[in-house]
């Protein structure tokens, strides 16, 4: 019986070996620099193991994790889902095991090296930003980049996707008596020290600051361009809710309506949740359309922070059909037709998208979807031309047209009968009034359709122009320096504004994104609404005391007020007027 009994168990033993050595795959034909996925199915979870590749193959993601003393780890794994369509791509979580730092990444469906209909590896995807990508920064105190001889300076983007250290800034220093503010405190030579040399501030030479633009997609690398992101506080605000404060009667008060961290969920006020929000519209019923930029979808909101999602299937990709089988890729601008459809400028997928606000049914309005391609002057087929990462829309209800900017093309256009034309852009970048022919902006975002007049955000000249009724082009506000300065209109100064709105009541008002806050423009003065610039954050409160990040767009909707696409809190808020 004993004799048996150790028979039996060897047996059982060398079974398991044998399932182990089965279920992890082949070490000889494994390589961790070259293969992802092995042809084995079965799970190797607590196999041993010495390589990565041992432990992932076509149903489970897998990793060696190494075991403290010994020569071979055992494999963690996590079965692989299902996918519906090849080539799609979604958001995914890279577990812990997996190591790193990174925990968001992109996976594919049915990447090469699987053989059926499931998600490939979760690749990381948390670079801060694009090699050769160029920003604004200063580490200075708060309040002093362009006093005295402070200044910015400009940070890179080096090969690892990360931000490299603040090159040719000027903080304050010790004051000298050389007929200059040193200390950057707004007085000259006070308190200064008298020397037989002065003292100079030196500043290396620097390139032209190129477009910093992580949240907006296909914008391209202009070497011209001016710096399109706000300045570095040195004390980054921690993000903070506060209630409603209700003895607020008669002042300006803004409060979060919906959205808290990033992230995808429906629900209702801070129970939703978005990624980097875009634009916003509003129809006669109560409704808000929200571009969920970064989830790839359109949203929908009641005035009262209800969320629901319209279209998009939440994965980046290109396909009409409808409601949640639809694709988006990075969708902005939003304008309704006043007959039940609503206009989505498809950024990444270089086209404008029309949803049925009834059916939900998504079809390609123009663009032909290419991403390359010269401006044609028009009007030529708008489903045949290339209508290049579109980023503002605006709709004339009356005479049925619709405007597009186009950020990368510098570029305003008309669609209109199936037909597009170029306004400006033909003559390339630039800042030039006058006539739409000679006309040239830099880098238009917002756009805005004010009775008859047509405004837009010409981000990168920091300016709002203005295109009359006799097709003549003026800067409405902003001098073209890039700052937080209020004034006159054409004295003031913004960074980046990219979203305007208009109360019906000759009030204008504008997302200075840069800046990261609100302003007014009235009776031909600019002066700061709701925010504090160049100080980023996330605080509800009165106008003074709440904070933005990055917001990007507003709508005002009568008897409520502005709502706002607030991108860098990943919320939609309501700024309450008197």
């Amino acid at each position: 019986m004993m004799y048996f009994r150790l028979v039996l168990f060897a047996f059982t033993v060398c079974c398991v070996s044998l399932f182990q050595l089965q279920a992890c795959s082949d070490l000889a034909d494994c390589d961790d620099a070259k293969d992802q996925a092995s042809a084995q199915l079965l799970d190797p979870a607590n196999s041993p193991c010495t390589q990565n590749c041992e432990c992932n193959n076509q149903r489970y993601r897998g990793v060696c994790q190494k075991v403290d003393g010994q020569a071979q780890g055992v494999c963690v794994s996590f079965a692989r889902e299902e996918c519906k369509a090849k080539g799609a791509q979604k958001i995914c979580v890279i577990e812990q095991p997996f190591g790193g730092t990174c925990r968001t990444g992109i996976s594919t469906c049915q990447p090469d090296y699987l053989k059926a209909m499931y998600w490939g590896d979760c690749e990381p995807n948390c670079t801060d930003c694009k090699e050769g990508d160029v920003r604004a920064c200063y580490t200075g105190p708060e309040g002093t980049s362009k006093m005295g001889v402070c200044r910015a300076g400009e940070k890179k983007c080096d090969a690892q996707g990360r931000w490299g250290t603040c090159q040719s800034q000027i903080v304050p220093s010790k004051e000298v008596c050389n007929q200059k503010d040193d200390d950057c405190n707004g007085q000259v030579d006070d308190n200064c020290e008298t020397s037989e040399s002065t003292q100079e501030q030196k500043v290396e030479p620097t390139q032209e600051p190129v477009v910093d633009d992580a949240v907006d997609a296909g914008a391209e690398r202009q070497p011209e361009s001016r710096v399109e992101t706000s300045p570095e506080p040195t004390t980054p605000e921690v993000a903070v809710e506060k209630t409603p404060d209700v003895t607020c009667s008669g002042c300006v008060f803004v409060s979060t309506i919906a959205g808290s961290v990033f992230g995808y969920k429906d629900g209702q006020g801070t129970l939703a949740k978005f990624n980097a929000p875009h634009n916003l519209i509003a129809d006669t019923s109560g409704n808000i359309y929200i571009s969920d930029t970064n989830n790839h979808v359109i949203r929908k909101m009641t005035l009262q922070g209800n969320v629901a999602t319209l279209a998009g299937g939440g994965v980046p990709g290109m396909k009409d059909d409808l409601g949640s089988k639809a694709w988006f890729y990075e969708p902005q601008g939003l304008a309704l037709n006043g007959n039940g459809s609503l206009f989505v400028a498809d950024t990444k997928n270089n086209r404008i998208r029309e949803v049925n606000l009834s059916s939900q049914m998504v079809s390609t309005f123009a663009g032909s979807g290419a991403s390359t391609g010269a401006l044609v002057e028009g009007p030529v087929s708008a489903s045949k031309t290339a209508i290049i990462a579109p980023t503002g829309l605006a709709y004339d209800t009356q005479d049925d047209r619709l405007y597009v900017t186009q950020q990368s093309k510098h570029a305003v256009r008309l669609v209109k009968s199936g037909q597009i034309t170029t306004l400006i852009g033909m003559k390339g970048r630039g800042f030039i009034d006058g006539s739409l022919a000679d006309a040239l902006c830099s880098g238009p975002m917002g756009i805005l359709l004010n009775g008859k007049d047509l405004y837009f955000a010409d981000s990168q000249n920091s300016k709002i122009r203005l295109v009359d009724t006799t097709s003549t082009v003026s800067t409405f506000a902003g001098s073209g320096g890039i700052g937080y300065i209020d004034g006159t209109s054409l004295q003031a100064e913004f960074r980046s504004p990219r979203g305007i709105a208009s109360d019906g009541n000759g009030n204008m008002y504008v997302a200075d994104t840069g800046n990261h806050c609100i302003r007014k423009i009235s009776n031909g003065n600019v002066t700061t609404f709701a925010g504090k610039c160049g100080t980023p954050g996330d605080v509800d409160g009165k106008a003074d005391d709440a904070r933005f990040r990055s917001p990007n767009d507003l709508i005002y909707v009568k008897g409520t007020g502005l709502f706002v696409a607030d991108t860098g809190n990943h919320r939609i808020r309501l700024i309450t007027l008197p």
